[in-house]
């Protein structure tokens, strides 16, 4: 065996090109544990910010309460407006039945004085109303040759001595012939002639009167009724 002296043939300062790509794996090989973020530090604020965020705070509560309120005054508003109008509705109803009920009454009462004042007002003046109903008769049957007259008894000679004068002066030239009928009431007459005849009779008229008294305060649907017929 042949001894070889050690002539330091590898050279130290340069990396071998095993041991280069050894450490280059190292280095690309990625680290399995992740990196911990570090927290931030807590936000600081000033005594200004404070008040800031405070003031707007109570700003934006007080805006939402004026918000509410004027909404729920609005809704108590709208509710007594329709309450106040059906009330209304209701006292004008009301009023409107004690108006038609004040002139019912009224209407009532003055029928109740005509009925007691007729009689006498016909009986003072019951010359005046036969001698006016023959003189619209007269005037409508001259062509006549005789026209009959029936009074109360009372009344014949005043409405004889009447009535010559004014067929006279209507050119009326038939005769006149007033009687008396018993039947008949001071300011009732009938006149007759050949083909017709005409009266007066405060009876009647009073019913007349009384009956269209009773249509106009009737309820509309009795009053249709009554015009119906």
């Amino acid at each position: 065996m042949v001894d070889r002296k050690y002539m330091f043939d590898l050279d130290f300062d340069r990396p071998q090109p095993a041991q280069t790509a050894h450490h280059r794996a190292e280095e690309e090989e990625p680290d399995d544990e992740p990196e911990i973020e570090a927290e931030p530090p807590p936000p600081m604020f000033s005594e200004e910010d404070l008040l800031l965020t405070r003031e707007s705070a109570f700003n934006e509560g007080r805006e939402a309460g004026l918000e509410e309120a004027g909404a729920a005054t609005e809704r108590l508003l709208a509710t007594a407006l329709a309450t106040l109008t059906q009330q209304m509705d209701g006292v004008s109803r009301q009023q409107d039945d004690a108006n038609d009920t004040n002139a019912r009454a009224a209407i009532r009462v003055a029928m109740a004085v005509l009925k007691k004042m007729l009689p006498a007002a016909c009986e003072r003046h019951a010359f005046d109303e036969v001698t006016r109903v023959v003189e619209e008769v007269v005037g409508h049957v001259l062509d006549e040759p005789r026209i009959i007259v029936r009074v109360a008894a009372p009344l014949v000679d005043g409405v004889r001595t009447q009535l010559e004068a004014v067929v006279q002066g209507r050119g009326f030239e038939g005769r006149v012939v007033v009687q008396a009928d018993d039947r008949l009431p001071l300011g009732d007459c009938r006149v007759e002639w050949t083909d017709g005849g005409a009266e007066r009779d405060q009876a009647r008229l009073m019913a007349d009167i009384d009956a269209a008294v009773e249509r106009a305060l009737a309820p509309p649907e009795r009053r249709q009724e009554s015009d119906a017929e």
